[in-house]
């Protein structure tokens, strides 16, 4: 384990498919902070194509996890660098992990560095009110909801209640 500044631990970069010859892809965590959701992803892209999940700070247990996101953006490029010193870097992320994913963009173009790449995931374009679906038009909607809770679940879980909102899990009760 490597421990630097604030107790960062290399552990927040998961190596789920670290072979291949193309520059990484580094995905950042979505709600609930874990990266086990990117494994089919990363067997989509190639056993050629590096990939890296960046899972939440406190998903080990050994502290608590970051509650701002430039604080959270700056630790995962720290742990980004470990594997790829320098870019141009290709990121994305899941749900809030796409807003983590463009505000890591935002401060690497700030440090002039280049980002070739920003894949923000399960965005939509909104639909008028007459084109909505309802589950009774769409049953579809359900299984995919259904899909994902078994991923949510095991992260709410590992993270811990009071770490998804931010409040210490150390605080008296």
């Amino acid at each position: 384990v490597i421990l630097g500044e604030r107790g960062f631990d290399a552990d927040t970069v998961v190596p789920i498919q670290p072979e291949g010859d193309r520059k990484p892809f580094f995905c950042v965590h979505g709600f609930g902070g874990g990266v086990v959701g990117y494994a089919d992803l990363a067997k989509r892209l190639g056993k050629d194509q590096p990939f890296y999940g960046l899972q939440a700070e406190g998903m080990d247990g050994r502290a608590d996890p970051d509650t701002d996101l430039k604080v959270m953006a700056r630790r995962y490029i720290r742990a980004m660098r470990r594997v790829q010193p320098r870019g141009p870097y290709r990121i994305g992320g899941y749900c809030y992990g796409g807003v983590v994913a463009f505000e890591m963009a935002r401060q690497l173009q700030a440090e002039g560095e280049q980002t070739e790449m920003v894949a923000i995931f399960e965005g939509y374009a909104p639909l008028r009110s007459s084109e909505r679906q309802t589950i009774r038009q769409n049953p579809r909607l359900i299984l995919h909801f259904l899909q994902n809770l078994g991923y949510w679940w095991k992260d709410f879980v590992r993270l811990g209640a009071a770490g998804m909102w931010g409040r210490s899990r150390h605080v008296a009760k």
